[in-house]
């Protein structure tokens, strides 16, 4: 196996590990305010593993922080790979893979994310008392993310034009509360949509810049490479303190025009919040990404 999209927990991020059932592995993963199904490697080192009689088969919860990220973190899922003296792309000492993790922000410790905003106030609040207008996401927490799931360093550029228009081919991925509801919006253009996708399996960098020119829509892997992308990205939206969600549908915004649905027109058209970050991804170059947030009445 070689992967270069895995993030290592250090002994002073790493909190707790233990050995549990499928079952109580099952229930922090679809637990409110986590990832459902994703595959989000984390890997421990041998030490932590031994201590916790962690083997390859055997299903984990582990406890931990991230540097520059607030709250306590928890994860669950299968141990899949077992690697004592590394190899495959990733460092000595790596030894455990879960995947399906889901990262759920301990609400103890969460930040109160609406305190001193500096955001225009331009709707009401929302019924559940959650304000979007509150986010306090930057394009580092957004690039942070990527470099962590790609395996690569991602840099942000400034001024993205996708913040003033969105693009014809661009992907809309709708995200949605329990209800239903869809509360918030990643797009993609085409161009990042291509390379995120590309650069998540290693595809070669000259197909990426192949897939990301021309007048069709993007389709086959780097497509769906960059969904799988995008439902982990739901987890930026769990630090801003959110009601749970979780990715609805990923659609070409062509479609989205045609369904004429008012609630997607809305977050598109009359977002309460946003923001355009623009991408430079180590070997495969650029592309843009815009966040929204759905009208709060």
């Amino acid at each position: 196996m070689t992967t270069r999209n895995f993030k290592r927990l250090t002994e002073d991020a790493l909190l707790a590990v233990a050995v549990v059932d499928a079952a109580e592995a099952s229930a922090v993963a679809t637990a409110p305010g986590g990832c459902e199904g994703v595959r989000y490697p984390l890997f421990l080192t041998l030490e932590a593993a031994a201590q916790a009689e962690l083997e390859t088969g055997s299903h984990a919860c582990i406890e931990f922080i991230l540097p520059g990220r607030p709250g306590r973190w928890r994860a669950a899922g299968e141990v899949t790979l077992a690697l004592p003296q590394g190899g495959g792309g990733m460092p000595p000492g790596v030894c455990l893979e879960l995947l399906g993790l889901a990262l759920i922000q301990d609400p103890a410790m969460a930040v109160d994310v609406t305190e001193d905003s500096e955001l225009e106030d331009t709707s009401g609040g929302a019924p559940d008392g959650f304000d979007p207008r509150g986010i306090k996401l930057q394009g580092l927490d957004i690039t942070g993310m990527l470099s962590d799931l790609l395996g690569r360093d991602v840099k942000a550029i400034a001024e993205p034009k996708i913040a003033r228009e969105i693009p014809d081919l661009s992907v809309v991925a709708i995200y949605r509360d329990d209800a239903g509801e869809p509360r918030f919006a990643i797009v993609l253009d085409k161009p990042a949509t291509a390379r995120i996708g590309g650069a998540l399996t290693m595809l070669p960098p000259e197909a990426c810049t192949h897939d990301a020119s021309g007048r069709a829509e993007l389709a086959g892997e780097p497509l769906e490479n960059a969904t799988e992308v995008l439902n982990i990205m739901s987890a930026l939206f769990h630090e801003a303190g959110s009601p749970h969600i979780s990715l609805g549908e990923t659609l070409g915004l062509a479609r989205v025009r045609e369904l004429e649905d008012e609630k997607l027109t809305a977050i598109l058209e009359r977002p309460c919040w946003s923001l355009g970050v623009g991408l430079d991804i180590e070997e495969y170059g650029p592309g843009e990404l815009l966040l929204l947030a759905a009208p709060t009445s």
